[in-house]
């Protein structure tokens, strides 16, 4: 499976859709992606998928969760005649 960056399919999508822009979205595009490249790896910090990571805190465990959910399940089995 190839990564994003080296598809080619979607660099022609891509192209195909800026094509249909006006001069002035087409050159605000160019300054975002201009600043963009300024960034550290392209990313700043606050956007990096990692920083998703650990933000639930929490003091019940995960076992402990489970237990709850599946203590809130309600089951009705019975059926709706036509």
């Amino acid at each position: 499976m190839s990564s994003i960056a080296n598809n080619s399919r979607l660099k022609k999508s891509v192209l195909a859709w800026l094509a249909l822009l006006d001069r002035d979205t087409k050159a605000d595009i160019i300054v975002y992606l201009t600043e963009s490249l300024k960034t550290k790896s392209g990313k700043t910090e606050s956007k990096k998928i990692d920083a998703l990571f650990g933000a639930w805190k929490n003091e019940v465990s995960a076992e402990e969760m489970i237990i709850d959910v599946k203590k809130a399940r309600t089951f009705n089995r019975e059926r709706e005649t036509f």
